[in-house]
């Protein structure tokens, strides 16, 4: 398999391009629950699985220019939106998320950043 260039990556709120966005990262996991009974079989603990979860951040230049990207995310605080985590122009995690944190930051001698967190509101799924 060859290795992949991330420049080709993408964050869209649905078919929205969020714009300057230069960093996007996924944390999909699963919960497991404890079900070990006395006298357990060689001595091992034992789990089952439960659910599923998932979330995600972006990052990048702010741009407040981006009305139906960035502003609206800048407005749209515990809103939920489509969140498609572009690996390639036709690969991506999808999934319905809640904007749960942004993060803003300056420096005199930068460029004003912002971050976006999110948190997954069911599943999500890679195609």
């Amino acid at each position: 398999m060859a290795a992949q260039a991330g420049k080709d990556g993408a964050v869209k709120l649905g078919s929205t391009m969020i714009l300057n966005i230069t960093e996007w990262s996924g944390d999909f996991a699963g919960d497991t629950e404890d079900t070990t009974p006395f006298q357990p079989s060689g001595g091992w603990r034992t789990n089952t699985a439960t659910v599923k979860k998932w979330s995600a951040k972006c990052s990048g230049n702010f741009d407040a220019a981006d009305t139906s990207g960035q502003v609206a995310l800048h407005n749209g605080l515990l809103s939920t939106y489509t969140l498609n985590l572009m690996t390639d122009a036709t690969h991506q995690w999808s999934g319905s998320a809640i904007l749960v944190g942004i993060g803003d930051k300056t420096s005199a001698t930068g460029m004003v950043t912002t971050e976006y967190s999110f948190t997954g509101n069911g599943a999500a799924t890679y195609s």
